[in-house]
């Protein structure tokens, strides 16, 4: 393989990138936690997801608003069932293929359809990710940045 990127990468590079590119209105700050022990990660997954949704809906409905945070933990349950299996094991993939293919390329091919994950950079990648992910998946302008930076920071 020539750039794996473990889940260490993701945490350190990731969850960086996320706290810098902000997303509007966030109710809480991005965070990722690993362990070994399933008990360990059920006891997180209800004081830090279930338990905060269940307190802001009480709020919310005791002020008159819609309650929306236990649907959005649910919505967020079911995505993280989803990628379990493909999370909690380690997967190696051969890309001899793609390497031979590059080293087959001409030097202006390879400059055109750069494809190599030798050069790919990790982080510069996740920064990117997040701000493509505002702009056209959260459909946020990238001029709220800073407005949403100081609302994540409270």
């Amino acid at each position: 393989m020539e750039r794996p990127v473990r889940w260490g990468e993701i945490n350190k590079h990731g969850i960086s990138a996320l706290r810098r590119n902000a997303m509007n209105d966030v109710v809480w700050y991005p965070n990722l936690h690993f362990t070994h022990h399933k008990t360990l990660n059920t006891i997180a997954v209800l004081l830090q997801h279930w338990l905060p949704a269940y307190l802001m809906d009480a709020a919310a409905r005791l002020v008159g608003k819609r309650p929306i945070m236990v649907r959005i933990a649910q919505k967020l349950d079911r995505a993280a069932a989803c990628l379990e299996y493909f999370t909690t094991h380690e997967w190696c993939f051969s890309n001899d293929n793609v390497q031979n293919l590059w080293s087959t390329l001409s030097e202006v091919d390879q400059h055109t359809f750069n494809f190599a994950l030798s050069a790919l950079h990790w982080p510069t990648y996740m920064e990117q990710y997040c701000l493509g992910t505002k702009r056209y998946v959260m459909k946020e302008e990238l001029a709220t940045l800073p407005s949403a930076r100081k609302h994540l920071s409270k």
